[in-house]
């Protein structure tokens, strides 16, 4: 059971590090008509599409094909709206996003279309993750490389580890 809240947590990080928009619902972002300044290399507003896949994954007590099988080759799909004003603070954001509740960035940095950062969460009592990313970004769309791992602190054995990628393109107005 502990293991799936980590592993739950730890996806959920590797997600707030792609979040590149609003939610469904939320307020969406005008047409191309509206445009306004920012970063250079600041994603456009618009409507984005966002798959995770889990390329890698170790976990203490499975073997690779079960430890494969929990997440599926197939990744995670979403779409989201990203407003004027978020895409207005560009790379920014997605480090503002990530450091939300108990996680906070070691190094972070973006610019000329590279990206790459150390970031830990507190996923539970004990339970920390870290996780590297590198990756690159347009105005239209980011790939990101993760590497996470967690484990509860004095327990050696029960280190996890997780590869990903989040790759997000804008796929038109919202």
């Amino acid at each position: 059971m502990r293991r799936r809240a980590v592993l739950t947590a730890s996806l959920g990080a590797l997600a707030l590090l792609a979040g590149c928009g609003s939610e469904d619902g939320e307020q969406a972002a005008p047409g191309p008509r509206h445009k306004a300044a920012g970063p250079p290399d600041a994603p456009q507003p618009g409507r984005y599409r966002t798959i995770v896949r889990v390329t890698g994954v170790a976990i203490p007590g499975m073997d690779a094909k079960q430890a494969a099988a929990m997440f599926g080759p197939q990744g995670h799909a979403s779409e989201t709206c990203l407003a004027v004003g978020d895409a207005m603070q560009g790379m920014l954001r997605f480090a503002a996003q990530a450091e939300r509740g108990k996680c906070s960035y070691d190094r972070f940095s973006a610019s000329g279309g590279k990206v790459e950062g150390v970031m830990a969460c507190v996923v539970a009592q004990g339970v920390v993750t870290r996780a590297q990313v590198s990756g690159t970004y347009s105005p239209t769309g980011s790939l990101l490389k993760i590497t996470a791992e967690a484990g509860a602190s004095g327990q050696p054995d029960s280190a996890m580890r997780m590869d990903s990628e989040i790759a997000s393109e804008r796929i038109g107005d919202c």
